[in-house]
């Protein structure tokens, strides 16, 4: 007999707020070297949340049918095959490089390396102060979430650390970024009015797209699957209304429990979609009772109300996304 705790499970699974099973690591099949360290580099794959910049000390481009990888400092990233043109761009040895934050189902990324700025911005979601001998972090969710090394000596306030933030950085003496200073705040657009919805409702024709996730997540107390319900486009619901149905998964939400430390940040608009990251507390799943993985919700209008078209675990490139909002 299925438990009420494996039902919650299923149902959480299936609105795409838990973690899904990431790829296996690849070993990345030889392509033309392109450039090379003149002295030997330890290098380990990553996947997020490592910051995928800093000095490039190793390169090997993909080509049309083969994946390449790219070390920047210490760290080896791989890149998808057909990701770069060809020929490839002449990346010099020890030039300041940063990769897309958007990878395939394989952790590759999808995107040729470019010359980037020494400050990086984000909604802090993690931090480590560091000392004056040892290097501290901080969590960053921007486009994805990413972690980042303090140097050592560098403080940080509790003001500088929470909320939307923008850090200088620079590089270690192996090429690694590292954090080295407070940069300003986020400027951020003035809040939009807290809409007044009818008890069944999650969204109607003054609600943004970003007050929708808002009232889904406080919807997790209501124990009002119909309004939870309400906060789907139909091509979502009718894609997921099967073991169990939608109706009953909405249900589970409806209790799941409270949501807080709550941060939704806005990525990006394709399709006519309003893509987000967020970041929460949840009470009854998760490390740490918190989303293994921060989950992407794409937004858009249906109808004349905008509506969640799509959760998950990772975001699509936007030349691969397919999913539209009407």
């Amino acid at each position: 007999m299925m438990t009420n705790a494996t039902r919650r499970l299923r149902a959480l699974i299936l609105l795409g707020l838990l973690a899904a099973s990431c790829a296996a690591p690849t070993t990345v099949a030889p392509a033309t070297a392109v450039a090379t360290a003149s002295t030997p580099v330890t290098t380990a794959r990553s996947a997020p949340p490592v910051f995928p910049c800093g000095r490039v000390t190793a390169l090997t481009a993909p080509t049309a049918t083969a994946a390449g990888a790219i070390t920047l400092g210490t760290t080896t990233f791989e890149l998808a095959p057909g990701s770069w043109t060809n020929p490839p761009p002449p990346i010099a040895i020890g030039t300041v490089s940063c990769l897309s934050g958007e990878q395939n189902a394989a952790g590759q990324f999808l995107a040729q390396a470019v010359l980037v700025a020494d400050a990086v911005c984000g909604t802090v979601t993690a931090f480590t102060a560091a000392s004056a001998a040892a290097r501290g972090s901080i969590t960053i969710m921007g486009k994805r979430s990413v972690n980042i090394p303090v140097r050592a000596g560098v403080t940080l306030s509790a003001a500088q650390t929470s909320g939307s933030q923008c850090f200088s950085f620079d590089f270690d003496a192996a090429g690694n970024t590292e954090i080295v200073g407070f940069a300003g705040a986020v400027p951020s657009a003035p809040a939009a009015p807290s809409p007044v919805f009818a008890a069944s409702e999650c969204t109607n024709a003054t609600t943004t797209t970003r007050q929708v996730i808002e009232r889904y997540l406080a919807l997790s107390t209501s124990n009002n699957a119909r309004a939870v319900i309400d906060c789907f486009a139909k091509v979502w619901r009718d894609k997921h209304d099967a073991n169990p149905t939608f109706a009953d998964s909405a249900a589970f939400w409806s209790h799941a429990g409270p949501a807080t430390n709550v941060v939704i940040t806005y990525l990006d608009t394709v399709n006519g979609c309003d893509r987000f990251g967020v970041n929460a507390q949840m009470a009854t799943f998760g490390t740490n009772n918190a989303f293994t993985v921060p989950p992407f919700f794409t937004v858009g209008p249906e109808a004349g109300r905008p509506r969640i078209f799509e959760t998950g675990t990772a975001l699509v490139n936007t030349s691969l996304a397919t999913t539209r909002c009407q």
